[in-house]
C-alpha cells in the first residue's frame, strides 16, 4: 500500500461507520487517562477502557470488518496518540484471526506502526525506523495473500 501502515490507518478509520465511531469516540472520551502511556516514562495502567475493550475483542470471534469494535477502537487510538493502547486492543483482534492469513498480518502492521509511533515519541529514531519497516514488510506480505484494502469487509 502506497504511504504505508499510516496511510492505512487513515482510509480504515474513514470507513469505520458513524455510529460506531461516534460510539468509541464518547467512551474513550469518559474512559482515557489524562494522559497516554509511555512506557518507563509514564505510569502502567491496569485497569479501564482500554482493558474493558480488549476483554470484549478477545470473546469475539475476530473479523476483519469495520463493524469491528477493536478494529475501530485501536484506529481511533492511534489516530490520537494513543500508540501503546491501540496496540493492546489491536493485539486482541490480532490474536484471534487466523494464523498467517493476510488480515493477522494487516493488523500485525497497525501494531507496529503503533508501536514505531511510541518509540518515536520516546526519541527512538531508529528503533521507530525498525518497526516502520516490520510494519510494511507485513502489509506486503498481507498483499502477497491477495488482501487490498478495500477487501476488508465494508472497510
Amino acid at each position: 500500500m502506497t504511504g504505508g501502515a499510516g496511510a492505512l490507518v487513515q482510509a480504515l478509520l474513514a470507513r469505520v461507520p458513524q455510529p460506531l465511531r461516534a460510539a468509541i469516540d464518547a467512551a474513550l472520551d469518559d474512559g482515557l487517562p489524562e494522559q497516554p502511556y509511555q512506557p518507563g516514562r509514564t505510569e502502567r495502567p491496569h485497569a479501564g477502557i482500554v482493558f474493558d475493550l480488549s476483554a470484549r475483542a478477545r470473546s469475539v470471534p475476530s473479523v476483519m470488518s469495520a463493524e469491528n469494535e477493536a478494529l475501530a477502537a485501536g484506529l481511533c487510538l492511534i489516530h490520537r496518540g494513543w500508540f501503546w493502547e491501540a496496540h493492546e486492543v489491536l493485539e486482541a483482534l490480532w490474536q484471534g484471526l487466523p494464523m498467517n492469513s493476510a488480515e493477522r498480518h494487516v493488523v500485525q502492521a497497525l501494531i507496529q506502526h503503533a508501536n514505531a509511533r511510541l518509540k518515536q515519541e520516546a526519541g527512538q529514531a531508529r528503533a521507530a525506523a525498525r518497526l516502520d519497516a516490520i510494519a510494511q514488510d507485513h502489509l506486503d506480505e498481507a498483499q502477497a495473500r491477495g488482501w487490498k484494502p478495500d477487501s476488508i469487509h465494508d472497510c
